[in-house]
């Protein structure tokens, strides 16, 4: 979980962190002049072309015009290095044609061919989405300007997004991705100097979100969770941070760990049509692609249901939700059944359609001891709490942080209330969704325990 600095040095890519530590990036050497952005997680480089030169380079310290102090504790290698001569740079040099604008390096892989940005110009960067698995860029080739979003591990084609109404003179900039690359920002310079802000989402129409007015933008970036954009804003000589909100836009992602209302309403119509076997409701909760599998999925002779958990993706405008399908027992059956269903739903117009759905086990009878009927978090600083409600009164003896853990870490605080039958748990500093399981060492006032252990996914605030 450090933070890391990375310069180029001695035609090195290097790297400081917080703690001082200081490593070169095997397998690519560079010149100083050539522009690089690193991908989040580390894994994937842009590398832009060098500059042309124009004599010897300057020795000695750095200049720092700004009159900055230097951070205590942590030396930055003073003097400009000299760019390193094509005789130096060997083998594992990163190869520049004529025409190549830049290109992005696997650096797990760099004997792999690198990934060529079409239609890049000089000058421009590409985005990276906060995952670090998708890369967006401006496609400037054959006249036109084009919004390229790729897969970095060749999973699939680049998604083109041709940006609707420009004027003669418009110019399109600075793509930025939010958390899993399902939505881009990107700045239009008008031809009259004006400018705008536009969020999109990442499909072949280009098809807007949202739009603001903006003077002189640059630095385009989303915050961490999605929920927000900022850039600077420049007037003259003086130069501003704006930090725009996008809770307020449809399909935007939550700021918290609440799910949008609207989202919560599909799960639970969802919930209403699939237990009433209502096909004319299903048709407007349903993806018309994925329709026909999930209602090969359902069984049949449902009796009710009921929402486990739900929550939105970091960094997207998606909704996880695990739902308990039960049939109650009959003179025929005198067992109780379930299944358990996992649902992905995405933002459709000013609703919510479910985009994927999986019964990983089919109907089997509800075995005896307690059940989990509910989970939810919340956030408060970097304390993250889950609470876990059951069908039955439980033995609080058996409630502690042996049987109860988040990613494999054990939490930090562990209570139970024996009137709402919840258990609450606290963990700290969790930045992405986790492993959720309750052990079989929890046990019920009669001594039954969990007949296997319960597992759902646990997503932070954000």
């Amino acid at each position: 979980d450090a933070t890391a600095v990375l310069f180029v040095s001695g035609g090195q890519l290097t790297s400081v962190d917080l703690e001082h530590h200081q490593g070169t990036v095997a397998g690519v050497r560079l010149d100083p002049s050539q522009p690089v952005r690193l991908a989040p997680w580390g894994r994937y480089l842009f590398v832009g072309p060098p500059a042309a030169t124009t004599g010897t380079p300057p020795q000695g310290a750095p200049s720092n015009p700004l009159g900055i102090p230097p951070l205590p504790g942590i030396r930055i290698p003073g003097g400009a290095v000299p760019p390193v001569p094509p005789a130096a740079a060997g083998a594992d040099a990163v190869p520049f044609a004529t025409s190549d604008p830049g290109h992005v390096v696997d650096l797990n892989a760099t004997t792999t061919p690198p990934l060529q940005l079409t239609g890049l110009t000089a000058g421009d960067l590409p985005g990276f989405s906060g995952d670090g698995r998708r890369v967006a860029w401006i496609d400037r080739s054959g006249g036109r300007q084009v919004i390229s979003v790729q897969p970095l591990d060749g999973s699939g084609p680049a998604v083109r997004m041709v940006p609707p109404a420009l004027a003669v003179g418009d110019s399109v900039a600075a793509p930025s991705l939010d958390g899993t690359g399902e939505r881009v920002a990107y700045l239009v310079r008008h031809g009259d100097g004006s400018g705008e802000l536009r969020l999109a989402r990442v499909s072949g129409d280009g098809s807007l979100l949202a739009t603001a007015p903006v003077v002189q933008p640059s630095g385009l970036t989303f915050s961490p969770n999605g929920a927000a954009l900022a850039y600077l804003q420049h007037s003259g000589s003086r130069i501003t941070a704006e930090l725009v909100s996008l809770a307020l836009v449809p399909g935007a992602p939550s700021a918290g760990t609440a799910v949008p209302e609207v989202a919560g309403k599909a799960i639970d119509r969802l919930v209403k049509a699939e237990v009433a076997g209502d096909r004319q409701a299903l048709d407007g909760l349903v993806a018309t692609t994925l329709e026909a599998d999930l209602l090969g999925q359902l069984p049949g002779d449902l009796s009710r249901g009921y929402v486990i958990s739900a929550a939105p993706v970091p960094g997207s405008d998606s909704v996880t939700a695990q739902i308990r399908l039960l049939r109650d027992p009959t003179n025929g059956h005198p067992t109780a059944a379930f299944a358990d269903q996992n649902v992905v739903l995405r933002p459709a117009g000013a609703t919510y359609l479910v985009s994927q759905s999986e019964i990983t086990r089919p109907f089997h009878d509800e075995p005896s001891g307690p059940q989990v009927v509910h989970v939810d978090t919340s956030r408060a600083s970097h304390l993250t709490t889950v609470h876990i409600t059951f069908d039955s009164d439980l033995d609080p003896s058996s409630v502690n942080d042996q049987v109860i853990s988040l990613g494999g870490v054990a939490p930090q605080t562990v209570s139970y209330d024996a009137a709402s039958r919840m258990i609450t748990v606290t963990f700290l500093r969790i930045r992405q969704p986790l492993e959720f399981t309750v052990g079989i060492g929890v046990r019920d006032v009669n001594g039954q325990g969990l007949a296997a252990p319960f597992t759902t996914t646990v997503s932070p605030a954000q």
